[in-house]
């Protein structure tokens, strides 16, 4: 008897219709943040490490990296393990837009390969889908923790912040957890149950929440990228001073 070969998932699309042009995947067009002029010089020395796998919302990336870089910041993307051996081509991460995804951008290295000891802070862009990838990846999760330990500044907005409570649950047996009960936090009004029930204080009036002790930055969502840029500017800039 002949053997037969199931179908693919993929053939399933034929079942259905193409989405139409009158339907806009893209979502809400979030009003850009009006910042101050940026001195080129503010934050010259200052690194940032942005780690992303796919998804991420494209001004949730975008904004405080370009407002980073205005400024003088040296910032690298790191995207994950997978993408370098098996992607073509390889680094890239797909950006999102709520549901369209037809852009990506070109990470500059794996996150295995991130020394953290280059770098001052490790930003988590939100997005539904990246902080869902990242939060089942070993190699982030291990990257987040050793971030907390070494006192880098941990700067997460919207959905990101789920990735920190897998951080915690994943963490070894010795190996310091971030987060710690009762850290300070927000994030989107739909995992703010997960992060109280991961033992944070969480947070839903301020568009940002620092919490010192942990060296935890939050921001509830793309509304806020104006104020979680500034802040985060002000943070590195106090770094600065303090390791001259």
């Amino acid at each position: 008897m002949a053997q037969t070969t199931a179908p693919g998932s993929h053939s399933l699309a034929s079942n259905y219709v193409p989405v139409p042009a009158s339907l806009d995947t893209r979502g809400t067009d979030y009003p850009l943040p009006v910042l101050p002029a940026a001195d080129v010089q503010a934050l010259a020395g200052c690194r940032v490490i942005v780690i992303s796998a796919d998804g991420p919302e494209l001004p949730e990336i975008a904004v405080p990296i370009d407002y980073l870089r205005a400024r003088g910041a040296t910032v690298h993307v790191a995207a994950q393990d997978w993408t370098l051996n098996y992607r073509n081509p390889p680094l890239h991460i797909v950006i999102a837009q709520w549901l369209a995804d037809d852009i990506c951008l070109q990470a500059d290295m794996a996150i295995s390969a991130v020394d953290l000891d280059q770098y001052d802070a490790l930003f988590i862009p939100g997005g539904a889908w990246n902080p869902d990838m990242l939060r089942t990846d070993a190699a982030a999760l291990k990257l987040v923790r050793q971030a907390h330990t070494k006192g880098l500044i941990v700067v997460s907005l919207c959905h990101g912040p789920q990735v920190l409570i897998s951080a915690a649950a994943d963490a070894a047996e010795g190996e310091q957890n971030f987060p710690s009960s009762g850290v300070n936090i927000t994030g989107v009004g739909s995992i703010r149950r997960d992060l109280k029930n991961a033992g944070f204080l969480v947070h839903d009036q301020d568009a940002t929440v620092f919490d010192q002790a942990a060296n935890l930055l939050t921001a509830r969502d793309p509304n806020d990228l104006g104020s979680l840029c500034e802040h985060f500017g002000r943070l590195l800039t106090q770094r600065k001073l303090t390791h001259q």
